[in-house]
């Protein structure tokens, strides 16, 4: 009965092994700051904050503007769901990686800058523009 049970206990074990192989790994979010990833030298890139613990981001994108794009967020289905505190626009965000959110424009809200002269080099929030995790 003990080599009955010890087999069965194995082949549980290898079960179990077997079944975590393969399939789509799961990234997460990590608490802090998420920045445009861009090469160029602009003025202050658009950054993304997060804290975990209250559930709240806060979106800065244009830089001459005085709407501090604050709220809460949810994550669904791989994706960061942000919403403003006043209702007004929504913001949603793939999890590429552990590092990096990919912007998703088809359900978010219209990003729109204060018009500046090209001169500024305001960088701009695009669809699939990436923001990469930073630790400054």
């Amino acid at each position: 009965m003990k080599k009955f049970v010890s087999a069965f206990i194995c082949a549980i074990m290898l079960l179990f092994t077997l079944c975590s192989c393969g399939g789509e790994p799961i990234y997460g979010l990590t608490e802090g700051c998420y920045m445009l990833n861009i090469t160029s030298d602009t003025y202050p890139s658009p950054s993304i904050d997060f804290d975990l613990e209250n559930n709240t981001f806060t979106f800065n994108y244009d830089p001459l503007s005085s709407y501090l794009a604050h709220g809460t967020f949810r994550i669904s289905d791989g994706k960061v769901i942000a919403k403003t505190d006043d209702g007004k626009y929504t913001y949603i965000f793939e999890i590429t990686d552990n590092d990096t959110l990919t912007f998703i424009q088809k359900g978010s809200s219209e990003i729109e800058i204060t018009d500046v002269p090209d001169s500024f080099r305001v960088p701009r929030v695009f669809d699939g523009a990436e923001f990469k995790f930073t630790e400054e």
